[in-house]
């Protein structure tokens, strides 16, 4: 691959019902062109309505490989996209100078962890960790407040 290569992330919108499974015949409702050199090789996770995926520039074409065998690391970013007060996609956030990333970025208690080919994880977000979880909708079962035997 060639240090000027462009590569792009392309994002449609599935407008099908769950049981239906169309080709997509429309434009992507979303692309971005990424710096030259730089590119996806995981999947993207989606969580709490935006998408994150990470990049990789590392010059090899097995993603495993990661740094290229040195301790040097390349830059690489991970990208948060959202929808927009219209309703479009957008970038959210980028996290830059970021591991090369080989498998994809978890979103989870408020925490997005990344994994760099070295094998260490990297967590962004706040300090705190173990976040009470907001439930809703769980019915309580019935209290029975009297009883009596019917002949």
């Amino acid at each position: 691959m060639s240090d000027s290569t462009i590569f792009s992330f392309y994002g449609f919108e599935d407008k099908d019902s769950n049981t239906t499974c169309t080709p997509i015949t429309e434009e992507p409702s979303f692309q971005m062109d990424f710096p030259a050199g730089e590119r996806v090789w995981t999947s993207a996770f989606a969580s709490a309505g935006q998408i994150y995926f990470g990049t990789t520039t590392a010059d090899t074409e097995d993603p495993c490989d990661g740094y290229g065998g040195t301790t040097s690391k390349a830059s690489s970013n991970v990208y948060v996209l959202g929808k927009n007060d219209s309703g479009e996609m957008q970038l959210v956030h980028t996290i830059s100078d970021t591991p090369n990333m080989n498998v994809p970025p978890v979103v989870d208690d408020g925490h997005l962890y990344i994994r760099g080919p070295d094998g260490k994880i990297k967590s962004y977000g706040s300090d705190k960790y173990n976040n009470a979880q907001n439930i809703y909708g769980i019915a309580q079962p019935p209290k029975q407040k009297t009883w009596r035997e019917v002949y």
